[in-house]
């Protein structure tokens, strides 16, 4: 495939699964700004991708969203090394806000440590878990995806639940103290 030709294609793809790997972005960062930067770094990379890898990319919609992850979590850890993002950082900021509900100021502070430990997974293990949790992908979609078993996939699965429970509890991962 000519450059030319491949060029095409990728605008094809922006076209098509642009607005997919904005959503996957902006779930993970919450910021529309941040999604829309994470979009067009998603696409960028595809300029650089050989034309091999490129003709023989089966599943473009897991792939684009395994990419929108990955580019965002790298983004969540890039910001954590700076100090943009800290645990409970978001209450401090909207805790002082009046207008703001307690269970607002609370959701937000949570999505803020969320996003903390997940930026602490491994990249892998952060991807799988968020296109199961987050994107809603079966676990042979995501084997196919990433060239695993479903057992791997089972196993990593479990190796993230296990340490953003740790690192949140049992209780704020589970979204239990809602049900209160």
């Amino acid at each position: 495939m000519s450059q030319l030709h491949q060029q095409a294609e990728i605008a094809k793809l922006a076209e098509r699964y642009g607005k997919q790997v904005f959503h996957s972005a902006y779930r993970l960062l919450g910021d529309t700004h941040l999604a829309e930067d994470i979009t067009q770094d998603v696409f960028i990379k595809l300029f650089s991708m050989s034309s091999r890898k490129f003709n023989a990319m089966s599943h473009w919609p897991g792939y684009l969203k395994s990419m929108s992850i990955s580019t965002a979590i790298d983004l969540l850890r890039k910001q954590q090394r700076r100090g943009e993002m800290e645990w409970e950082e978001v209450a401090d900021q909207q805790g002082s806000t009046q207008h703001e509900p307690f269970h607002r100021t609370q959701t937000a502070q949570e999505l803020t440590n969320f996003r903390c430990a997940l930026s602490a997974l491994k990249t892998r293990d952060a991807e799988i878990f968020c296109l199961r949790h987050i994107e809603g992908y079966s676990y042979q979609e995501i084997a196919e995806l990433h060239n695993l078993t479903t057992n791997a996939v089972g196993v990593t699965l479990n190796r993230a639940q296990s340490t953003l429970s740790a690192r949140l509890g049992e209780r704020e991962l589970s979204g239990e103290h809602y049900a209160s």
